[in-house]
């Protein structure tokens, strides 16, 4: 087990520069890193394929933009679960077990879905990948924190990398294989059969890394009182309740919302309000991961001393006003073009956030991860279907693609405003 020290907290929500205890049978902050690179890479580039896919998928299936909607939305209905579950386990010491049977599960939910099509078969399989998926990634984000308790946002920002450059690389490739298998003998309705099939078999194959390197024990030790004393828990529910938890589940639920929403809507928006489209779209979404792995690798050498919550509020102000103009264009170059900057602004928004949660939560980040993550992901679930209700209303999809960049503003300045208020909190403090 690797024991953990809960450093003391500063009135403005920082913690002091108390090291936490180690041992030399501890596995290395590098390894783990590297570990869940890996499988966060695998896994999340055959999520991908769930978003290339999905045009393909609204046509076999003739669906409106409502239900098309909530089909792009189920992958988020369950990752409430798979949060709140990953974040429970990871702080009771079953990292290693619950990772294991994520990633069995997402394999399993591919191949669900490479059975014949149906709207409800896509719904429970894309939704169960979504249960897998969160499970995954809150698993590797609490490993990487308790191993960082001191500032987490430079390993973070590795482990994002390597779902960065899944996501640049992915695309282009399942709308390549797509493409190829719909035109052969298959037709379709089986590429898409067989591209689930193979999307099931290529995280499968990520179980190997997670069995081959050991997992840190990330349960942190209850603290041994002596008799009367009444000093609560610090790894307790009622520490982390309050409006820092408040604020972090705010700024979560922003961003995740409207990333999702374009990610999810991208697709089928410029396929067909640019039909004949110039170029393929999976282009502009491996762009867009593209920069995110450019924003993050920069990210990596800011220096530490830049505030976490005043990046957060200028990258988020930034690609609001980029998303704005990029769903405006009346060009495909244009809206790909002004997309892909805000990728490099938005890069930092998670980071900055996960950051934020180790260093303002170290006794029970596993915990906040869990809540933040199923309040984000609660309130995700409602951004595609709205978007298309929206659009459906307007008359045009156009006004659609304008809730995130509403959702991005409201970010940047809930950042700006909550900052102030602990730079307030902690002069009064000093006074």
């Amino acid at each position: 087990m690797l024991p953990w020290s809960c450093p003391s907290h500063s009135p403005d929500g920082r913690i002091s520069r108390d090291l936490p205890m180690t041992d030399s049978s501890a596995p290395s902050g590098t390894r783990i890193v590297m570990t869940f690179c890996v499988v966060l890479g695998i896994t999340g580039g055959a999520a991908q394929y769930i978003v290339i896919v999905s045009p393909s998928i609204r046509t076999l299936l003739d669906l409106r933009a409502d239900a098309f909607g909530w089909l792009l939305s189920s992958w988020l209905v369950l990752g409430v679960a798979g949060s709140l579950a990953g974040g429970w386990l990871a702080d009771r010491g079953y990292l290693r077990i619950t990772a294991l049977a994520s990633v069995v599960l997402i394999g399993l939910s591919y191949g669900f879905c490479a059975l014949p099509p149906s709207y409800a078969r896509y719904l429970i399989g894309i939704a169960l990948t979504g249960l897998g998926n969160s499970a995954l990634g809150t698993i590797g984000n609490v490993a990487v924190m308790r191993m960082h308790p001191l500032g987490a946002r430079r390993a973070l920002t590795w482990l994002l990398l390597s779902s960065a450059g899944a996501g640049m690389a992915a695309p282009p490739v399942w709308a390549m294989l797509i493409s190829r298998l719909a035109g052969s003998s298959l037709g379709l309705q089986g590429a898409v059969q067989v591209l689930f099939l193979v999307s099931g078999m290529l995280c499968l194959l990520s179980l190997f890394f997670i069995a081959a390197h050991p997992l840190p024990e990330t349960r942190p030790p209850s603290p041994s009182h002596g008799e009367g004393d009444r000093t609560p828990d610090p790894a307790g529910f009622r520490s982390v309740v309050g409006w820092p938890l408040v604020s972090i589940c705010l700024f979560t639920t922003l961003h995740v919302g409207a990333d999702n929403g374009i990610f999810l809507w991208l697709p089928d928006f410029a396929q067909r309000r640019f039909n004949p489209s110039p170029f393929p779209v999976a282009w502009i979404l491996s762009g867009f991961s593209g920069a995110y792995l450019v924003g993050r690798f920069t990210l990596i050498h800011l220096p530490d001393r830049w505030r976490d919550l005043t990046l957060l509020g200028a990258a988020a102000g930034l690609g609001s006003i980029l998303v704005f103009a990029a769903f405006r264009s009346e060009s495909q170059y244009m809206l790909a073009a002004l997309y892909i900057m805000a990728g490099l602004a938005m890069s930092a928004d998670y980071p900055s956030i996960l950051s934020h949660v180790g260093q303002v939560f170290p006794h029970a980040t596993g915990r906040v991860m869990a809540i933040v993550g199923a309040v984000s992901s609660a309130a995700s679930v409602l951004v595609p279907p709205l978007m298309g209700y929206i659009g459906m209303a307007t008359g045009t999809m156009v006004a659609g693609m304008m809730l995130p960049a509403l959702m991005l503003a409201a970010l940047s300045a809930s950042a700006f405003f909550w900052r102030a208020h602990l730079d307030r909190k902690a002069e009064a403090a000093r006074v």
